[in-house]
């Protein structure tokens, strides 16, 4: 059942749009200063795919800010904490449905609710709601690529803790093709682990933009040569 679930995810978040060699970059790259994003308040309001029209129809902004952890095997979703349960993801559905055809859900338990994005597979992150009714459902980076696209929206994906090795950016960059949206990844200086996210991305061709935290880094000419912009000032 949950396997056939996370195929019908999957295929729903497939691009119908022809793969492309290397991953689109936006207009007028390199874009040397932090350009006008849409950056949605509360996290799940901003990450949703209808956060992605309001940018572009509303706002009339031409990127947007969402944020990407990564499960246990690599797959990029569009949240902005690894702990599923502080993120505001506290119910889960059980794979059945009760007699009105609505889906039987249940709250996540005490002993459960430590659990991170990147300890979980595809599957369980997949099941994972915000309310006992309605409320909102997990979706992919592939799947708000495929919206943006479709708004000529640039994705400006943030990194977080969990979206680094070379499985999900891999899948990052892959998407990107797939959909032919073009697509920023961005990091925080901030969070530990900044120059491996970077490795990874710039490994999978994605342009990338740090954004700043703290002092400029003592290494920092080496990543500007490999052509990571810096999108606000140093502190």
């Amino acid at each position: 059942m949950y396997l056939a679930l996370l195929a019908a995810l999957l295929w729903a978040t497939a691009s119908r749009v022809q793969l492309l060699d290397a991953p689109r970059r936006p207009d007028d790259w390199p874009i040397r200063r932090h350009p006008a994003i849409a950056h949605l308040m509360p996290y799940l309001r901003g990450d949703s795919l209808a956060a992605i029209w309001f940018a572009a129809r509303v706002l009339r902004r031409k990127f947007i800010d969402q944020n990407a952890q990564a499960d246990r095997a690599g797959l990029v979703w569009i949240m902005h904490w690894a702990n599923l349960w502080k993120g505001g993801w506290r119910w889960e559905w059980t794979g059945e449905h009760d007699a009105k055809g609505r889906e039987i859900r249940r709250l996540i338990p005490k002993h459960r609710r430590s659990e991170q994005i990147n300890d979980l597979s595809s599957e369980q992150v997949a099941r994972r709601r915000t309310a006992r009714r309605g409320g909102r459902r997990p979706h992919t980076a592939e799947a708000s690529m495929e919206r943006c696209a479709k708004y000529r929206l640039t994705l400006c994906l943030e990194g977080k803790g969990t979206c680094v090795g070379a499985r999900a950016l891999t899948y990052v960059a892959d998407a990107a093709k797939r959909t032919g949206c073009a697509v920023v990844f961005m990091t925080l200086q901030s969070i530990a682990g900044w120059r491996v996210r970077l490795r990874d991305a710039l490994a999978v061709d994605l342009p990338c933009a740090l954004l700043p935290r703290g002092p400029k880094p003592d290494d920092w000419e080496i990543w500007a040569a490999r052509g990571v912009q810096v999108w606000g000032r140093w502190r």
